[in-house]
């Protein structure tokens, strides 16, 4: 079937005139449908879904309904427009026959869903500058708020154990000693890294079997570019990409924007002397991020703020690295050894984060104890 064709399966306002590819990510396939209405063009975005890294698309499905219509009504409450800053379903036309029936459609096997589009914005693989890190911060963190008082409890794990970074060690070695495609020789060097520093990533891992930090919604995919922009004010207007929602601890969403937005490096560059950490955009994010959740925010999640930048970066190579040893099945690549690099790259900055752990841990205690 033609993806015109499954896009008249979803509850669209008009007939489908265009369809193209959008986007670089590494998960999904994402394009672009244009629909006429009486000569009026109405943009909707469609999903094929990886039904490789989800096998579990009604669970996934769920979480981003239940998630989605919370935060709408949460922006409505405020006085917001929930068309501009949140994600919004476009439901199949089947799926209204079903009581709580998810809003995607099967076709020849393959899973799809749909958004309205949002116009008059704008992505961005990399912050310009301070400000617009900010905006990220602050975009995000309102989000959270919103979600503060969502029942975790009703969230599916999609992937269990998804920043659980010991866990993660362990699949490593086990590719490594499976070795399927005869690459571990080859890597040698960075699974012993991996193994070296394995002791500092169980901190995280242990104060939330404990309670110790609060188990939260998070979005598990904090990464600069998802978040959107108005092309008009540059303000932050909504986060997008919400399929690893599920319950876990805000530090991994920190950890994440951090490793991602503070490199100064490709995710997979090749010359790792152009790796490394702005301090700078970090204090920017931070700074507003602090100010936007101090109410919310508990001492021990303060505490580890820095920590948990350095931990994703660590877990992010770890990740890439078993994806290249088990044969790429999981992030998209083009070519052989992307995933290696960008290994590399995550070590490397988890590396220059440690190095300027003193000064963040110092700035960050300031921020959050003594004041600005």
């Amino acid at each position: 079937m033609e993806l015109s064709d499954i896009c008249e399966l979803f509850e669209i306002n008009g007939v489908v005139a265009d369809v193209q590819p959008v986007g670089s990510g590494r998960t999904n396939d994402t394009y672009k449908i244009t629909a006429t209405n009486n000569g009026t063009a109405v943009h909707y975005i469609l999903q094929r879904i990886n039904k490789t890294v989800f096998n579990n698309i009604e669970a996934l499905m769920s979480n981003i309904s239940m998630v989605t219509e919370h935060l709408r009504r949460e922006v409505v409450k405020e006085g917001g427009d929930p068309m501009r800053e949140c994600m919004t379903l476009v439901y199949a036309k089947e799926a209204r026959k079903y009581k709580n029936k998810p809003a995607y459609v099967i076709v020849d096997g393959e899973y799809y869903r749909m958004y309205n589009y949002i116009e008059g914005a704008y992505i961005a693989k990399r912050p310009s500058n301070s400000e617009e890190f900010a905006e990220c911060a602050r975009t995000y963190a309102k989000s959270l708020k919103r979600l503060s008082v969502f029942p975790v409890n009703k969230l599916n794990t999609v992937v269990a154990n998804f920043h659980n970074t010991p866990k993660r060690i362990y699949s490593l070695k086990l590719a490594a000693k499976n070795d399927n495609f005869g690459r571990a020789v080859g890597v040698r060097d960075e699974i012993n890294y991996v193994i070296a520093r394995e002791m500092f990533t169980t901190q995280l891992t242990s104060l939330l079997a404990i309670r110790a930090v609060p188990v939260r919604v998070t979005h598990n995919d904090m990464r600069f570019s998802n978040t959107l922009f108005d092309v008009y004010t540059g303000k932050g207007l909504a986060l997008i990409d919400f399929d690893w929602v599920m319950s876990g601890s805000l530090l991994y969403d920190f950890g994440d924007a951090i490793r991602y937005g503070c490199n100064t490096a490709a995710d997979g560059e090749t010359d790792l002397s152009k790796v490394n950490f702005d301090i700078d955009l970090y204090k920017a994010f931070t700074e507003t991020f602090v100010e936007e959740m101090q109410l919310y925010l508990t001492p021990m999640e303060r505490k580890f703020l820095p920590y948990s930048a350095r931990l994703l970066a660590f877990e992010s190579g770890v990740r890439y690295l078993t994806d290249y040893l088990n044969g790429d099945i999981y992030h998209k690549i083009s070519y052989e050894t992307e995933n290696l690099h960008r290994a590399r790259t995550q070590f490397m900055l988890a590396d220059k984060i440690h190095e300027a752990m003193p000064e963040l841990a110092g700035w960050t205690y300031n921020l959050v104890e003594v004041g600005k």
